[in-house]
């Protein structure tokens, strides 16, 4: 299989009834799909592949807290480990699957309920940085941002908290190691809890780190990073590291 294994592969109903699991059901193979399925916890009945029919990977299953939604990832391109990945809903009840989606054009990842079950969090690469998006139920198609600069990863979100939340997360950036912070979903705003780090960051000399935003072909604008060294004097010349990523799929994120 091409697709990993790992904690998110797999997730019990609040209620701990059911599993709901993503494996490749392929019986040739050389052609991976991974499907969710879905089984009693009482071993009492067969399991369910709820995803056939989608000849691309589904993974990462995730329950409501209410139990009613069953959230999980799909692509629809066989084989191809860049396809957009879409935040899909199955209705545990009625069957029926809504794409959170729509024609958003970026992959959804390390997603998290918010408690009352009306929307989800995800860390999602975007614009060079892995930033944290809010996926409402009541909007699909809409997602929000809720994090603008460093990039968020690890996303726990509290089980109390309403429509606004506060999480645990790692961030980190060019000039910050990975730190936990407590970030407030309804703010974007985040609050360092490990500072084990913060004496060997003061005898650091850091240099300023700058976003640039170039034309490129078709007058597309292109993103580079600019790390400048440390006491930076304009009036002076520097020799220059270049750095180039090939992509296209992701790019050099602010970690």
């Amino acid at each position: 299989s091409r697709r990993e294994y790992s904690p998110a592969s797999y997730d019990i109903s609040p209620d701990g009834l059911e599993v709901a699991f993503s494996a490749d059901t392929d019986r040739v193979g050389n052609w991976p799909n991974h499907e969710i399925i879905v089984l009693a916890a009482c071993g009492c009945k067969p399991p369910r592949n709820v995803t056939e029919g989608n000849p691309g990977d589904d993974f990462d299953p995730l329950y409501s807290p209410d139990g009613r939604w069953l959230a999980f990832l799909q692509q629809k391109i066989p084989t191809f480990y860049g396809d957009r990945a879409r935040l899909l809903l199955l209705d545990r009840a009625q069957g029926g699957v809504r794409d959170l989606s729509g024609d958003w054009d970026r992959s959804a990842s390390g997603l998290s309920w918010r408690p009352d079950s009306k929307a989800l969090y995800g860390s999602i690469d975007d614009a060079a940085t892995n930033r944290v998006w809010r996926f409402d139920l009541a909007a699909p198609g809409k997602p929000k941002a809720v994090t603008a600069a460093s990039s968020f990863s690890g996303l726990a979100v509290a089980r109390s908290g309403g429509a606004a939340p506060a999480a645990v997360a790692i961030r980190q950036g060019f000039v910050e190691p990975p730190t936990l912070v407590r970030l407030e979903l309804g703010k974007g705003t985040a609050t360092a809890l490990s500072s084990f780090n913060d004496a060997t960051l003061a005898a650091i000399r850091q240099g300023k780190v700058e976003s640039v935003t170039y034309k490129g072909a078709r007058n597309d604008d292109i993103q580079m990073w600019v790390v400048y060294p440390p006491d930076f004097d304009p009036s002076k010349r520097y020799p220059a590291l270049m750095l180039l990523h090939g992509g296209p799929h992701n790019g050099i994120q602010d970690a």
